[in-house]
């Protein structure tokens, strides 16, 4: 099995800087072992880590000069683990000289935009929300009546959005004035960040059914790559407490399943994934795949053709072995990929956000506490905490925990958090 001192002389150009300190730390971990990296630096994006890293900074203006200038050299493969740049990394494939070629510009497109993605669901028989397109206040209006909304719960979000940045839920009172000015101060809100303006104001935008377990959010996350055409799954988590959280903060994930309803869908579970991601054309990558229980049905709600995000990668490298960071760079590469094998270990991770009364002057503290060996934790603390009104992005720590079963790594994650809070609290 290939391993990441195997990857000594590679030479890799990085479309971005990676979002996340452990993800920073992946690439700086490429350049200790030889991997010879250069890395595409875009506006908006930081740096979190102190690192010589080869850094090329572009723009809009900058980029197609310096394609041309990095099109004299020769790379093994071009990747990016960034979801802003997938589709700039598709689009530029073309001017690079590429010993092996990246995710196609449809499969892309079609792993970022999600009316895209939705329509090719729907015409590969693949379960997903029903859902429309709308553009204005007359165009939401007709497809409510199209979709029959009127008087039910539904969802708007933009169409090229990630992190659940603007997703908005209209109840069943509110009126589609208020749901749209609502919707728009969403997206108005995440827009102020360089990266996500791009993503989060250009219409069309969806509108979709809200869905639930009988009243519960239940979603899953399937974690997975394509090799030589075919899809395989490297592990099933289940999001945990969303009512508890907050529909839309996906920040508590037990691997494997501890739902007896779960545990006993998970081969249609895995079927149903494997089909989304064969529709939308995906190759030699891995992917992030969202799904979400419609009563007792199972509904894909969106894909994405890199790593997930936060704890997942080292999450799996706990429950199965594999690597998803080092598992893209290896099918990019052309590589054998790492063959996922169940440790018998469960994982339960999430995140803390900011609440009243937090004092984040004691992070370092917490990370120094969560850094002791014998706690058997793994964590991530935000270096650069904000602590804005809307919490949505107002995470401070990730931690994870591990146990003998789901249920053990899930009591242990809320006894940590319970310790986490009291040690936050001014």
């Amino acid at each position: 099995m290939t391993i990441i001192e195997d990857l000594k002389g590679s030479r890799v150009l990085c479309f971005g800087i990676s979002p996340g300190y452990n993800r920073q730390q992946f690439l700086k971990r490429l350049e200790e072992v030889g991997v010879d990296l250069t890395i595409l630096s875009f506006p908006g994006e930081k740096l979190l880590i102190r690192h010589p890293f080869k850094l090329v900074p572009v723009d809009e203006e900058t980029l197609d000069d310096t394609l041309s200038s990095l099109s004299k050299e020769m790379f093994d493969c071009a990747v990016t683990y960034s979801e802003f740049r997938i589709i700039t990394l598709s689009e530029s494939t073309k001017r690079l000289s590429l010993r092996n070629q990246p995710l196609s510009q449809d499969a892309a497109e079609a792993s970022r935009d999600k009316g895209l993605m939705k329509r090719i669901f729907a015409a590969a028989g693949v379960p997903t929300a029903e859902f429309k397109l709308w553009s204005s206040q007359d165009e939401l209006e007709e497809a409510l009546d199209a979709l029959n909304l009127h008087n039910k719960d539904y969802i708007l979000k933009p169409r090229l959005g990630t992190t659940s940045e603007g997703v908005y839920r209209a109840g069943v009172s509110t009126s589609i004035e208020k749901a749209i000015d609502e919707f728009y101060a969403l997206c108005r809100k995440g827009a102020e960040s360089r990266l996500y303006a791009p993503l989060l104001l250009p219409p069309p935008f969806l509108v979709e059914r809200y869905i639930d377990r009988f009243g519960i959010p239940v979603e899953l996350a399937v974690e997975g790559y394509v090799s030589d055409g075919q899809a395989h799954i490297t592990m099933v988590s289940e999001k945990v407490d969303m009512v508890r959280s907050g529909l839309f903060l996906e920040n508590k994930y037990v691997s494997p399943p501890k739902s007896t309803f779960v545990i006993e869908d998970l081969d249609k579970i895995c079927q149903i994934a494997k089909k989304a991601v064969k529709s939308l054309g995906i190759t030699n990558s891995v992917y992030h795949l969202e799904m979400r229980y419609d009563d007792d049905d199972l509904k894909v709600l969106e894909i994405a053709a890199r790593p997930g995000g936060g704890l997942i990668s080292t999450s799996s490298k706990i429950r199965v072995g594999v690597d998803p960071l080092l598992q893209h760079l290896l099918l990019n590469l052309g590589r054998t990929p790492q063959q996922p094998v169940d440790t018998g270990v469960a994982t339960c991770f999430g995140t803390l956000f900011y609440q009243n009364g937090f004092d984040v002057t004691k992070l370092g503290q917490v990370s120094d506490y969560l850094a002791q060996p014998e706690r058997e934790l793994f964590h991530e603390v935000r270096l650069d905490p904000e602590t804005r009104k809307n919490p949505i992005q107002d995470w401070l720590v990730a931690f994870g925990v591990t146990g003998n079963s789901p249920q053990e790594s899930y009591g242990h994650f809320y006894q940590t958090m319970d310790l986490i809070t009291a040690r936050l609290r001014r």
